[in-house]
This record gives structure tokens, C-alpha cells and sequence, in this order.
């Protein structure tokens, strides 16, 4: 038997995101809707949603839907997202001074 299919599930919404095909701050297909296009149970996208937002590219709120965040893969995905823009300054780190000894 192979991957769970709520994995898989989790996996394409991954792979969508990382494409592109949705921006940050969208929102996802509601479980309804998910568990219709693939037919499959409801609880199956459910888990995949819920993985999804372990690894924290979505951010899930009740009466709303499941929010994208970021669209690049996350560690739990196998993938360590890269530093945010302002983290990647070419700025020098600031200076730091040694306490003098006693």
C-alpha cells in the first residue's frame, strides 16, 4: 500500500503553492469542497490541511477557511524555507564588546 491519501492531498496543495498557484494571504478550497474534487471522505482533507499547517505554510481559523502564509515548502515538507529578504541584508552584524574580566 503506498502514501495515506491524506499525505498525498497535502503533498499536491504543497506542490500547488510552491508553483504558485495561489498567493500568500488567499484562501484554500474549503474541506467540503476538497473532499468532493478528490472523492474522499471529508476527514481526509482535513488531515491534510491540518499537516499543512504544521509545517506552517497555512494558518487554519474556523468560520473563515485555511489562510496561505507563505508558499515556499517548509522543513516539514523536507524543505528549510530561506531567510526573509530583510534577514538577508547586506548590512554587517552589529558589533559586539567582551565585558572586561574582574
Amino acid at each position: 500500500m503506498g502514501e495515506p491519501r491524506y499525505a498525498v492531498i497535502a503533498s499536491d496543495l504543497m506542490s500547488r503553492l510552491a508553483g504558485g498557484e495561489r498567493a500568500v494571504g488567499s484562501l484554500l478550497p474549503a474541506e467540503p469542497e476538497l473532499a468532493s474534487s478528490c472523492k474522499v471522505p471529508r476527514e481526509t482533507p482535513r488531515r491534510a490541511l491540518r499537516q499543512l499547517e504544521t509545517g506552517g505554510p497555512v494558518s487554519r481559523h474556523p468560520g473563515t477557511g485555511t489562510r496561505v502564509e507563505r508558499t515556499r515548502p517548509v522543513a516539514a515538507f523536507g524543505y528549510v524555507p530561506s531567510a526573509p529578504p530583510a534577514a538577508r541584508s547586506s548590512a554587517p552584524p552589529p558589533a559586539t564588546s567582551a565585558a572586561p574580566g574582574p
